[in-house]
């Protein structure tokens, strides 16, 4: 008991030295309190009426905390060093400024809490929250996905789950934070809480390699593998020309480095692989590797699918998937195609393409031998210029070694995706890969997934899919020249705008936001804010009073913001068991 309050009960009361306030922008009041209680910044309390009185209850935040001798009070000076430590401290009661965030009201045995219209009551009382008391004030969702617990802006944790719903995914969600501050932790937490919770794809795309280790956790993880033309001729020149020679190649190569090189020991491997003959005489295609694997961290099942481009299937709509041919190269690039066609036989491939394109053309113009793209540009009446940028596409398509691999009697195809994307979890691996070759890939599987869910939703309204976009400033940059801002809005508008419809969600992942298309910041409405710059926090619109606390933040405070939320939060979220490298 300190004075007239019940510090069993109560650690305060809302004073009358300062005029508590209410306006259209803030509610503020004020706590004075005499209790021992260890109070901190951010940290959340309940006012209520004294007993026996009727009024609202007000869910608060702690912004301020005074603390002051009475020696102060006094002004009484201070002669020496000396005198002021042989003084003995004498404080005042603590004078604790008060965010008031949310205000219930019991009308007639219903209870409604929404934001603060009332001031809070002179000599109100003030005490910690009950179990789940803030969850409810806050009106925090009680189903979806689990991000972690409850916390204060200093990383202390309030033992209360945090949920988003799973139709706040359908508006996409944006992380962001620095190296270090738990980004791809939370992501990977995110994959395995919709495995494990949900029955929606979780298609995630990997740069690092660090989603494949979920596996330990998650039943049957399927992997899209691209497989460049120099790995495969690499293996067959090297004597392993038998198919099980070659599929073994490919599963050492996907251990190595997603699994050897993190530091975790592979113990055993159990192999098997399908594909088929294309013809008598024709090569031979490996479509799926079904694989079992033990290791010092635990045991998984997975299955690979190797992963390559045909030039004839994406041939006619090139520039979908890249943006390496100007507006005037796309203008006249059917009609290019047409006239190449003509004089090349059916089997087109780009390096092919680029290969006739510089051969002489057997035309003489001015006493000089023209070369095939020059007699084109005459034919169809296209700048020359126009025609050396397709010239340049081919052979900068050719050189990425993603289409037409083969070698050897093998060849690698795009697999069966109402295979690859059914629900389940679902890693592409882009490890090790350029950034061209990375972004073509991307580009690619988001036209297969909308096509692919579009028709999976006319069946099944409910039907899922959540894309992880971890780097995505990697995909979806601030646009260099008008072509490729052209082309990622159109895949953003697809997967996000007209996405959302097909029950397509995405996370979206960087640690520089400053370089994320501007789009992502507004197609976001769900924002996961970890350990981040203060410049950053400022561009995403994070309240000064917050920015201290998150730009010092620990690994894995997050600070949420959502439609679904009607305050933004704190969220602890901790590593799982399956998060390693």
């Amino acid at each position: 008991m300190s004075g007239k309050i019940d510090c069993t009960n109560y650690i305060g009361m809302i004073s009358r030295q300062v005029a508590s306030s209410i306006t259209a922008e803030e509610a503020t009041a004020y706590m004075v309190t005499g209790c021992g209680d260890d109070l901190s910044v951010g940290q959340y309390l309940i006012v209520e009426p004294r007993p026996g009185d009727s009024g609202s209850r007000f869910l608060a935040r702690i912004t301020e905390v005074h603390v002051e001798d009475v020696y102060a009070v006094a002004k009484t000076p201070v002669i020496s060093i000396d005198q002021e430590i042989e003084m003995e401290l004498a404080f005042t009661p603590r004078l604790v400024s008060l965010e008031l965030v949310m205000e219930c009201r019991d009308n007639g045995g219903t209870i409604n809490c929404g934001p603060p219209a009332r001031p809070a009551p002179i000599h109100g009382m003030v005490r910690k929250p009950k179990k789940q008391e803030v969850t409810y004030m806050l009106g925090l969702p009680i189903s979806g996905l689990l991000i972690g617990q409850l916390s204060l802006p200093t990383g202390e944790v309030i033992n209360e789950d945090v949920m988003l719903p799973l139709d706040a995914l359908k508006h996409h969600v944006l992380v962001v934070g620095t190296t270090g501050s738990g980004k791809t932790m939370l992501m990977k937490n995110i994959a395995y809480e919709l495995s494990k919770t949900t029955s929606a794809t979780v298609l995630a795309l990997d740069v690092v390699g660090h989603y494949h280790h979920l596996a330990m956790g998650i039943s049957n993880m399927r992997i899209i593998y691209p497989v460049l033309g120099s790995f495969l001729s690499g293996i067959v020149k090297k004597g392993k020309k038998s198919r099980k020679s070659v599929i073994w190649a490919i599963i050492r190569q996907y251990l190595r480095k997603n699994f050897v090189e993190m530091g975790i020991q592979v113990k055993h491997v159990k192999v098997r692989g399908m594909g088929k003959k294309h013809g008598d005489d024709g090569p031979i295609s490996i479509s799926r590797i079904d694989f079992t694997v033990t290791t010092d961290k635990g045991s998984f099942n997975a299955s690979l699918f190797p992963w390559a481009l045909e030039t004839r299937t994406v041939i006619n709509q090139i520039y979908n998937i890249t943006d390496i041919l100007t507006q005037q190269a796309r203008i006249f690039y059917r009609a290019v195609l047409r006239e190449i066609r003509k004089n090349m036989d059916n089997s087109l491939t780009f390096e092919g393409i680029y290969n006739y394109l510089i051969s002489q053309s057997g035309v003489t113009d001015r006493g000089r031998m023209l070369l095939n793209y020059e007699k084109l540009s005459q034919v169809i009446g296209v700048h020359v210029s126009t025609m050396e940028n397709m010239v340049r596409s081919f052979l900068a398509l050719s050189e990425l070694g993603l289409f037409d691999v083969s070698f050897g009697g093998y060849i690698v195809k795009e697999p069966s995706y109402n295979e690859l994307l059914g629900p389940g979890y679902v890693v592409v691996d882009l490890a090790n890969l350029s950034p061209q070759q990375q972004r073509l890939i991307v580009y690619r599987l988001m036209d297969k997934v909308y096509g692919y869910m579009g028709r999976e939703h006319a069946v099944n309204r409910d039907r899922v899919m959540a894309i992880l976009l971890d780097e995505a400033h990697l995909f979806f940059p601030q646009a260099r020249s008008e072509d490729e801002k052209a082309l990622m809005e159109r895949h953003l508008t697809r997967i996000t705008r007209l996405g959302r419809s097909r029950g397509i969600s995405v996370i979206f992942a960087t640690h520089m936001p400053e370089d994320l298309n501007n789009a992502i910041i507004q197609l976001t409405n769900t924002k996961m804010i970890l350990r981040s710059d203060e410049f950053v926090l400022e561009s995403l619109n994070v309240p000064s009073k917050e920015r201290r606390f998150i730009a010092l933040a620990g690994p894995g405070l997050i600070y949420v913001r959502s439609f679904m939320y009607r305050q933004p939060v704190y969220v602890k979220a901790s590593v799982n068991k399956y998060h390693f490298g």
